[in-house]
């Protein structure tokens, strides 16, 4: 998603299950810059599902995650710091 080699101050991977009931996502801050606005688009959800982050209990909705994206401003600014969400599909 989000490359080493972009020059940019953070990388991100993604993984989704083939039957996009499931997404993993990694991101590291690779140097610490004045906080950034940092949204992140995911990509390859069923955009009419539902997605309960696993961590929070939040619950997004497949579009909203892959167009407007997940805002983690201040959630990942200092050198080599990192975080990972889960997200699992649910019914609403």
């Amino acid at each position: 998603m989000l490359s080493p080699f972009d020059k940019g101050s953070k990388v991100a991977w993604e993984f989704v299950s083939e039957d996009k009931s499931q997404c993993l996502l990694t991101v590291v801050c690779l140097e610490q810059r004045i906080p950034e606005n940092f949204i992140l688009k995911l990509k390859g959800l069923d955009e009419n599902a539902y997605y309960k982050d696993e961590e929070n209990g939040k619950i997004y909705s497949g579009a909203l995650l892959m167009k407007v994206g997940l805002n983690l401003n201040n959630q990942i600014n200092y050198t080599y710091s990192s975080k990972k969400w889960f997200f699992t599909k649910v019914e609403k």
